[in-house]
């Protein structure tokens, strides 16, 4: 469940030895500061859970970089006894993920509802076992990928709540992606060809980390970069005399780590800086957002606008009525609409309004509708459907609804 997942160091809470394991090799060891888009509110998804749905989406989506962005001939997913997985990758949708990643779908693309007849279409062998193999997180991915031409490619990762994932290793090698940066990978089973790439003059934004396995005589040289990489940068490794390929993999979540710092990280610098600058809570939001991901406020504003509208679609799906086979309770926020226009409630508008959307928002989540995990699927109707409800009692226009949200992922 979510609950599981961020109990094991969503957000930045006490992790578990692999992250420190992993983290330690990671470049400069640079861990981004939160963000309201990537931790907060996000992402926009379909299904029950966005540490098993939405996170396996996008390690799905990593591994197909991986392999040049093309099919798997066959994909086997091994999930450890002693983790949560084996119990719950079917039901929470971390199969229904990792085929939609694989297939390079986004995480609220509606193929994703018949996932299974597509894999029988596209001819993918997609095939998982139970296997105890030592893992020390409870969500975690070991995935075997076969190309077309046949090369075999490994990898290793973990979902560590809210749609947060993390690769950790390549051909058992170590790396640390995060879905926040361009990334690529240069295959070789040559260590001297490892060491010519490392005397190519990178700029300053791109990190390089390069890992070599003698017994196995596989190694992989790591590149991750805040923006794209030039064409002539790919085709350069490429061509030196023992490196097989090049993967080159885009990032997947909203907002990138691009090195930039932030204005402010605890409440009382916000406060300070709010008096001292004279700005308010939500410009402050939008200043520390962009700062974060190097974006303007006006692009920061954008992006919230789109969410609130996800978010106002949702409530009016929810009370529209939904229907889903498989779950527990039918739908309620018709009848609580009902009984609301009637007036058979205890009066108290905001807060039964609020009642109503955070159901209906639900609904629409267990119906495998689009939603907005805030920061969880599991939470996704309490705090837009809190905020919806209090902006349509009193009247306000979409700009300060978009303030609204702003500040709760700011705060």
């Amino acid at each position: 469940s979510d609950g599981a997942a961020e109990m094991w160091g969503a957000f930045g809470r006490q992790r578990p030895r692999i992250f420190e394991k992993h983290f330690s090799r990671r470049f400069s060891q640079h861990t981004p500061p939160p963000s309201i888009f990537n931790d907060v509110l996000g992402p926009v998804m379909r299904g029950p859970s966005s540490s098993h749905s939405a996170a396996s989406l996008r390690i799905g989506r990593i591994v197909r970089g991986l392999i040049g962005n093309e099919l798997a001939k066959s994909f086997l997913v091994e999930y450890d006894p002693n983790g949560s997985l084996v119990t719950t990758h079917d039901g929470q949708g971390s199969d229904m993920g990792l085929f939609g990643g694989l297939m390079g779908w986004e995480a609220d693309d509606k193929r994703l509802l018949g996932y299974k007849e597509e894999s029988k279409k596209q001819d993918i062998k997609l095939e998982t076992r139970y296997t105890s193999y030592g893992a020390e997180h409870p969500n975690t991915y070991k995935m075997t990928l076969t190309r077309n031409c046949g090369e075999i490619v490994e990898a290793t990762a973990i979902s560590t709540g809210g749609g947060m994932f993390s690769i950790l290793d390549v051909n058992n090698l170590p790396v640390l992606m995060q879905g926040d940066r361009y990334e690529a990978v240069a295959f070789t089973n040559n260590a001297e060809s490892l060491s010519k790439a490392k005397e190519i003059s990178f700029s300053d934004d791109i990190r390089t980390v390069s890992q070599f396995e003698t017994q196995t005589s596989k190694g992989i040289l790591h590149l991750s970069s805040g923006n794209p990489f030039p064409d002539e940068i790919i085709d350069i490794i490429g061509d030196i005399d023992g490196i097989s390929r090049v993967a080159t993999i885009d990032p997947v979540l909203p907002i990138l780590d691009r090195g930039g710092t932030v204005p402010f990280l605890h409440a009382a610098e916000i406060l300070s800086t709010a008096e001292q600058e004279q700005l308010a809570l939500p410009h402050l939001a939008a200043m520390y957002e962009g700062a974060r991901g190097g974006v303007s406020v006006g692009e920061v504003r954008q992006k919230m606008g789109n969410l609130v509208q996800i978010f106002q679609t949702c409530v009016k799906e929810g009370l529209s009525g939904t229907e889903y086979e498989d779950r527990i309770l039918p739908c309620q926020s018709l009848g609580l609409a009902k009984a609301m226009n009637a007036g058979l409630l205890i009066p108290g508008d905001v807060l039964n309004r609020a009642i109503l959307y955070v159901s209906a928002i639900m609904e629409v989540k267990s119906s495998m509708g689009v939603i907005v995990a805030a920061p969880t699927a599991g939470s996704c109707g309490a705090c837009p459907g809190t905020i919806l409800a209090v902006a349509d009692v009193m009247d306000l226009p979409e700009s300060r609804v978009i303030d609204g949200f702003l500040v709760a992922g700011l705060v």
